[in-house]
């Protein structure tokens, strides 16, 4: 390695840059060397590779915190955006690749899940293209579902089928799924309850979550493990989908919590 500024930070703006920090006393460093020098060829120019030798660039080793080699670090835009350390097997590493490596896709993606929160209804249809276009986007797939799950619940279900338990997406299929049993389900208004999670489930099929939480908070005052916990799991699915930040979610999380003890 020459400059790293000029190796790595400058040139991971054009394109993506591996980075192996060895030593030559290292003996996982020689086992993984040779894979991540193949895989390099194997990618055929998607990312360039450079090999640090801590040794020789000790302040490096400070900079990136690292605590034991070899350490391999992705950059991209001068920025660090995934890692792992130690002596992987080369199918490990060429997934790690496959999932963190920039692409006009994935960066397509980002930037509609920022324009999501600015303007949801003019961008939804760049989601419902990208999916489209791009079946196998799972996350992209998923982060759809979250919302048409308010229109559509069998749609919404149907498209996150494949995602089950070990999967790293499983947990917010499982909340689409919980939102969608909720969406669907019957309720007799005759009862206190009941009559609770009608208004919620009505106030949520119109997207008005500042009527429906509390409704659901009422609901688990009544009966905390009302229909296998329905009240409850269904109120962690509307603040995982609007997100800690949101108002409904700071506003209400306390309240939730206490009416659970």
């Amino acid at each position: 390695m020459g400059d790293f500024q000029k190796d790595v930070i400058d040139k991971s703006h054009k394109i993506p840059v591996v980075v192996d920090f060895w030593a030559p006393w290292c003996g996982p460093c020689q086992f993984l060397g040779p894979m991540i020098e193949e895989l390099e060829q194997q990618f055929d120019g998607a990312w360039e590779l450079v090999k640090v030798n801590t040794d020789e660039h000790k302040e490096l080793m400070q900079e990136y915190k690292i605590n034991g080699i070899p350490a391999v670090k992705l950059f991209s835009k001068g920025e660090v955006i995934a890692e792992f350390t130690g002596a992987l097997p080369k199918h490990q590493i060429e997934n790690w690749l496959i999932e963190f490596l920039p692409n006009e896709k994935k960066e397509l993606f980002l930037s509609i899940k920022v324009k999501l929160k600015e303007n949801l209804s003019a961008t939804l249809p760049d989601l419902k293209s990208l999916v489209k276009e791009n079946p196998d986007m799972e996350e992209a797939t998923v982060l759809l579902s979250s919302h048409i799950v308010f229109t559509n619940p069998d749609h919404a279900v149907q498209s996150v089928e494949n995602i089950t338990v070990g999967h790293k997406l499983f947990e917010e299929a499982e909340h689409i799924r919980t939102t969608a049993h909720f969406l669907n389900a019957t309720f007799n208004t005759k009862t206190p309850i009941e009559s609770r999670l009608s208004s919620a489930q009505n106030a949520a099929l119109n997207l008005d979550f500042e009527t429906a939480v509390p409704e659901l908070i009422n609901a688990i005052v009544i009966d905390k493990k009302y229909k296998d916990d329905l009240p409850r799991k269904t109120i962690i699915a509307f603040f995982n989908f609007l997100g800690p930040d949101h108002e409904v979610t700071r506003k209400y999380r306390r309240r939730f919590d206490m009416a659970l003890y």
